[in-house]
């Protein structure tokens, strides 16, 4: 488990100087990582540095000066400011506007009482909205996002009322097979992942089906008709548990939505 140099990762923070012997074998949970961000942040001192609910919509610099600014729009409070100077700019978002089919019929849908979303609009509390109102969901995708809002589902009131939809599945990596252990075993078996995501730059599919036949790649759907295909692979990673919901427990339906009805 990695952690912030001079503040050793601790699920529960009782004045220990680092993680348990468990704790470093474990996955991380990410709402027990989240808590881990929020204590370093307070620690540190920081909060006032994050800037939440906002986008850049504009980016100047001043030749003169040196200096940028960026233009910010805070979707919570409307406001619109202007930040800086700053020496230099760093973009770290690979995923600035939701995708969504355009679907015939999603007017009318959404007229008669319908809702639609995309996954980054999907946050706790909607969650538990849609749960609390016995909501029939339907979760469209074959990716991460959709793996981890069907879980959330799952999770919250089980596979009630819950269908997920996609064309074809995708693969992801064990998680445990890659975060190995610290024998001797677990050793070769990473550095034997590692050999075979550089040979995958030359040979993707060959190196993807050897590391299917070896058990670190899976996927949740596995019939006669599933194509192993590298391309859907997203370096996406799930545990155990994880797993083993998607593959028995989500309602899976396979094919391609076309429109509202």
């Amino acid at each position: 488990m990695a952690s912030f140099a001079g503040y050793p990762y601790t699920k529960n923070p009782d004045g220990r100087t680092g993680p348990t012997p468990e704790e470093r074998e474990e996955r991380v949970h990410n709402v027990d990582l989240q808590a881990y961000f929020k204590r370093y942040v307070e620690h540190k001192g920081i909060e006032d540095k994050f800037i939440y609910n906002s986008k850049i919509t504009q980016v100047s610099y001043n030749s003169s000066t040196r200096k940028g600014h960026v233009t910010v729009y805070n979707s919570k409070t409307k406001r619109v400011t202007e930040e800086g100077p700053f020496d230099a700019v760093v973009f770290t978002g690979y995923a600035t506007y939701p995708n969504r089919p355009d679907l015939p019929g999603e007017n009318d849908f959404v007229a008669g009482g319908g809702q639609v979303f995309h996954s980054v609009q999907v946050n706790d509390e909607l969650l538990a909205k849609l749960v609390k109102e016995d909501k029939r969901v339907i979760v469209v995708g074959a990716g991460k996002s959709s793996c981890d809002l069907v879980l959330q589902f799952v999770e919250r009131r089980g596979s009630h009322k819950l269908t997920w939809l996609f064309r074809r599945p995708y693969q992801f990596m064990r998680c445990e097979k890659f975060f190995h252990d610290r024998s001797l075993w677990g050793m070769v078996n990473g550095f034997m992942v590692m050999i075979f995501w550089m040979v995958a730059l030359l040979f993707p599919q060959l190196s993807w089906n050897v590391l299917r036949a070896s058990g670190h790649a899976w996927t949740y759907r596995n019939t006669k008709d599933t194509k192993h295909d590298y391309s859907t692979f997203h370096f996406g990673m799930l545990d155990h548990r994880q797993r083993y919901i998607l593959e028995h427990e989500a309602p899976q339906l396979v094919g391609n939505p076309v429109g509202f009805t």
